[in-house]
């Protein structure tokens, strides 16, 4: 029997994935604007209403995005299920844990998930604590998902913690 081993690691297409929905709406929307506006972008018409959703959709995905690319720069997760083991590699350290070893497992994500209304709400992410208060990620940017996944690979369940933004 083959062992089952998940290699977790932040990649530019799942970036793209995220990102992809607000860009397609974005586009659509300004492409509308431009069809009935003739190319007219200095009318408060189209500014007022860009800068509002920049500030209160845009923006936020953005820095979201920013901040997941950030905190798991080169952090790479391996996921052993046979031998109920997780390692990880970041800034040059290799650390291998037992499940056993996990002290506490915990999921943010956004109040809007699953609405498709807000272009940041797909932006989550999970923390695993272990007994020795070591902490790693595994955010969006790490796995499609992953609120369907994690809690099967690791056989345990999360406590969820709702936040306007879930930065990591």
């Amino acid at each position: 029997m083959e062992a089952k081993k998940y290699v977790i690691r932040p990649s530019l297409k799942q970036q793209f994935l995220l990102l992809w929905p607000m860009l397609l709406r974005y586009v659509f929307l300004i492409a509308v604007y431009v069809h009935y506006m003739n190319w007219n972008f200095n009318a408060i018409v189209f500014w007022i209403p860009f800068s509002i959703l920049f500030v209160m959709d845009i923006g936020p995905a953005l820095a979201l995005n920013i901040e997941y690319s950030i905190k798991t720069s080169r952090l790479i997760i391996e996921i052993d299920e046979e031998l109920k083991t997780i390692s990880y590699t970041w800034h040059n350290t290799k650390r291998v844990f037992s499940f056993d070893d996990i002290s506490a497992l915990e999921y943010y994500t956004s109040f809007g998930r699953g609405t498709g209304v807000y272009s940041f709400e797909n932006y989550r992410y999970y923390k695993i604590t272990f007994k020795d208060q070591t902490q790693i990620p595994i955010t969006s940017l790490m796995m499609n998902k992953i609120q369907k996944r994690v809690e099967p690979l690791l056989g345990m369940k999360a406590e969820k913690n709702p936040t306007f933004l879930p930065f990591v």
